[in-house]
């Protein structure tokens, strides 16, 4: 299984290395990825992007990413004790939305990165399926990764 991983920073060679290790693919900078904190600019999105990262959902994002095939991600370099809560509950309308997940570490240093295990067990404890958060590091990224 191949895995990957959106760095939200040029890859140093510290973290090129631990990603070896993981067996993981760095990206940064990923055509067809957009990361923003805007739902407006998200919704604006939805027809030029295969995958939004974006910390908050409403219904009409939501609509909009199902009717378009888009994935909606987070970063797990984001969740902290605070935001626990916040996340199982994006996690739980996007499921029930049938919009599929990414996940990826959104690192800004190698302190911040997370092993795909790590990324897919996190995915877990916010509420989703052992096997959808391993395709939310894996598969799925392949999807955007190799679209035209």
């Amino acid at each position: 299984m191949k895995y990957y991983d959106l760095v939200r920073v040029e890859p140093d060679e510290e973290m090129r290395r631990i990603a070896g290790v993981w067996g993981d693919t760095l990206l940064h900078r990923v055509k067809g990825v957009l990361i923003s904190r805007d739902i407006s600019e998200a919704k604006r999105g939805v027809t030029r992007y295969r995958a939004i990262f974006i910390d908050r959902v409403d219904a009409a994002l939501l609509s909009l990413a199902k009717q378009n095939g888009v994935f909606l991600g987070f970063f797990t370099s984001d969740i902290d004790e605070r935001s626990l809560e916040r996340y199982m509950e994006w996690v739980r309308l996007v499921r029930r939305a049938g919009v599929p997940i990414v996940i990826a570490s959104g690192a800004r240093s190698v302190y911040e990165m997370r092993s795909p295990r790590d990324r897919a067990m996190i995915g877990v404890l916010l509420g989703m399926s052992r096997e959808d958060a391993f395709s939310a590091v894996s598969k799925r990224w392949g999807e955007i990764v190799e679209a035209p």
